[in-house]
């Protein structure tokens, strides 16, 4: 729920707020700095996060990951990757496939895109973000 309320996708919040770095993996302190950009009171932070991180952290090795946050996401962003790193050469490849050029992609060309490159996975709308 932490991650969908104001992002409205776990995914969505993990990469934009607590992933910062694109490691998969998200420490402690990562954890507490996203909290704190979703809007909770800095003063209540650190008390109320820990445990919550804590609960989380179902493997108990000190870091998060998507798996445990939201394992459907987590499933999907983990296909998309896969594929993307089979079909495109680079990002900068798969940019350019997708949008020809134009320095912009709305939601609806990215899925579009998606669809014309063989994507047959569904969830375009999370994925975009």
């Amino acid at each position: 729920e932490l991650f969908e309320e104001r992002e409205g996708a776990s995914l969505t919040a993990w990469l934009k707020h607590f992933d910062t770095n694109g490691d998969d993996r998200v420490s402690y302190q990562e954890f507490l700095d996203g909290v704190l950009k979703l809007g909770w009171d800095q003063s209540k932070a650190d008390a109320e996060a820990r445990p919550l991180f804590e609960a989380l952290d179902l493997d108990g090795d000190g870091e998060l990951a998507l798996e445990e946050i939201d394992k459907a996401q987590a499933h999907i962003w983990n296909e998309f990757r896969t594929w993307c790193a089979s079909k495109f050469e680079s990002y900068e490849h798969m940019v350019e496939r997708f949008t020809h050029g134009a320095r912009t992609l709305t939601k609806d060309e990215f899925g579009l895109a998606l669809l014309r490159e063989g994507w047959q996975k569904g969830c375009e709308t999370l994925l975009f973000g």
